[in-house]
C-alpha cells in the first residue's frame, strides 16, 4: 500500500519542482511520465489478466519482468500470478481515483469508474459507449465506458465471464424463471461444457468479484479535488 501511495502521489517532485504560471506544469509525478503504463497495469490488475503486465517465466526458466515503461502489449505465455487480489485491487483503484485527479488528467478516473445504470450517477452517453453487467442476485445493472483498455470495461467483462461460468449464467430466462431473458446481451450467456464442480467454483469467484465491482462503483463518485490552496 505504501508503494502504491508513493507511485500515485501527484507531487513526487522526483524530477524537479517549480512554480510556473500553469500549475499543471508543477505536477511532476509518476503519472505524468507513465500515464499509459499505469492505466494499462490498472486494467490488467482489476481483470486479473497478467499475460502482459505480470512477471513471467523467461526462456531461461527464470522469472522475468516486462518493460513497465513501455507499451505493455506483449503477451507472455507463462505469466506468474503475483497474488494481487482484492485488497491490492481495491487500494489501487481508491488511491488512483483520489490522487490522480490532482494531475488534472481525468483519463484514469474516467476509465476506472463504474456506475449503476438508471441512477443520477449514470452519465448520458451515445449508444454503444458503455458496457454493462447485470448482478444476477438482484437485477441491478452496472456500467462502464467501453473504451478499449479501460479498467472499468475490463471489470465488466470479467464479471460477465465469471457469471457465464457459474450456475447463475443466463439461460434465456428471467430472474423469476420466466421465459423472458434476463439481459439483452450475450456476455453472460452460459458457457457450455463445464462440470458442476467448475460452476460451483465460479459461483464463489463471481460473488467475490461482484463485491469488488460494487466497491469501485461506490467510490467512483466519492472522490474530490484536494486542498484548494495546494491544487
Amino acid at each position: 500500500v505504501m508503494a502504491m501511495m508513493a507511485m500515485m502521489d501527484s507531487e513526487t517532485n522526483f524530477v524537479a519542482r517549480a512554480n510556473p504560471i500553469d500549475i499543471r506544469e508543477w505536477k511532476v509525478s509518476y503519472y505524468n511520465t507513465f500515464s499509459q503504463s499505469i492505466r494499462s497495469i490498472h486494467a490488467a490488475l482489476q481483470a486479473g489478466d497478467w499475460s502482459r503486465v505480470g512477471p513471467y517465466v523467461g526462456k531461461d526458466g527464470k522469472v522475468a519482468f516486462p518493460n513497465y515503461a513501455g507499451k505493455l502489449d506483449t503477451v507472455h505465455a507463462d505469466p506468474v500470478d503475483p497474488a494481487a487480489d482484492f485488497t491490492v485491487q481495491l487500494y489501487f483503484a481508491l488511491l488512483g481515483q483520489a490522487n490522480f485527479m490532482g494531475n488534472f488528467d481525468r483519463d484514469f478516473i474516467e476509465e476506472a469508474q463504474i456506475w449503476v445504470a438508471g441512477t443520477w450517477k449514470a452519465p448520458e452517453l451515445p449508444a454503444g459507449a458503455a458496457v454493462t453487467f447485470m448482478d444476477p442476485s438482484n437485477g441491478m445493472v452496472y456500467a462502464a465506458l467501453s473504451r478499449q483498455g479501460a479498467a472499468g470495461a475490463a471489470m465488466i467483462a470479467k464479471a460477465n465471464l465469471l457469471v457465464a461460468r457459474s450456475h447463475a449464467c443466463d439461460e434465456g430466462k428471467g430472474i423469476d424463471g420466466s421465459a423472458t431473458a434476463r439481459t439483452t446481451t450475450t456476455a453472460d450467456d452460459c458457457v457450455a461444457g463445464l462440470s458442476n464442480a467448475q460452476r460451483t467454483a465460479a459461483d464463489a469467484g463471481a460473488k467475490s468479484y461482484v463485491q469488488l465491482l460494487k466497491s469501485i462503483a461506490d467510490m467512483s463518485f466519492a472522490m474530490s479535488y484536494g486542498h484548494p490552496l495546494n491544487p
